[in-house]
């Protein structure tokens, strides 16, 4: 009897001993999960810590006019155009032969003369025209006086005001030049003008005014001037 007791003690002892062992292998397999763990996190945020943060790009900026807007300042700037011709006209300073349509060299010399400053800040006008055409050297180098060679800033707005002048709808640049061509003729012998059609000068939309032109532009700025007078007199008496 007391030798089967000591056999159940001894039996008792080794499932205890097998099951403490269990555990401690059960805790050490945990302990290791819970440092491999840590050890992850240590390492994800070192290597984070490493990584500069990445920059947000901001939204880039684009100028965008809302059509009605942009519509109704190509419209002041046409209305303003055909007003100095209709005056020039009235004056009698409109060359004999030409009929009451707006000619492509007329549009041309009246920007070039605003944007010169042949009106002096006299009268208000519309601000786009003074950015559309300039005079500049046979390079196409701006000049900041009258010279014998104009050049395209803005080809985009002077389609817009061809296309609003002639009532086309979908002309573009081209069609402007186009019209250019049919009345420059030849600039050497008398034309109204001629594109510069070589290297730079013809990337660069560079034209040559001819004799026509040049005394197209006089009685022009003299009807500008003419033109200013009248309204700062209106103006004064109203």
């Amino acid at each position: 009897t007391r030798t089967r007791a000591y056999s159940a003690a001894i039996s008792t002892a080794a499932a205890l001993a097998d099951t403490s062992a269990i555990a401690v292998e059960a805790a050490d397999a945990a302990a290791a999960a819970a440092a491999a763990a840590a050890a992850a996190a240590a390492a994800a945020a070192a290597a984070a810590a490493r990584t500069p943060p990445q920059q947000q790009q901001p939204p880039s900026q684009k100028l965008v006019y809302p059509e009605a807007s942009r519509e109704q300042e190509i419209k002041e700037m046409s209305d303003f155009i055909k007003l100095i011709i209709a005056y020039q006209a009235v004056l009698g300073n409109r060359p004999d032969g030409l009929s009451s349509r707006v000619r492509v060299h007329e549009v041309i010399l009246i920007v070039l003369l605003i944007t010169q400053g042949a009106l002096n800040g006299a009268i208000n006008f519309p601000a786009g025209l003074a950015g559309i055409l300039a005079f500049c050297d046979q390079l196409g180098r701006r000049c900041s006086g009258q010279s014998g060679f104009f050049k395209a800033l803005d080809t985009e707005t002077m389609a817009l005001l061809w296309q609003r002048i002639k009532g086309n709808r979908t002309g573009k640049y081209e069609t402007f030049a186009r019209a250019m061509r049919v009345r420059r003729g030849n600039a050497a012998t008398g034309g109204y003008f001629a594109a510069q059609d070589s290297g730079r000068c013809k990337k660069k939309r560079v034209y040559k005014l001819g004799r026509q032109s040049l005394e197209e532009m006089e009685r022009l700025r003299h009807t500008l001037q003419e033109f200013a007078q009248q309204r700062m007199q209106q103006d004064f008496y109203a």
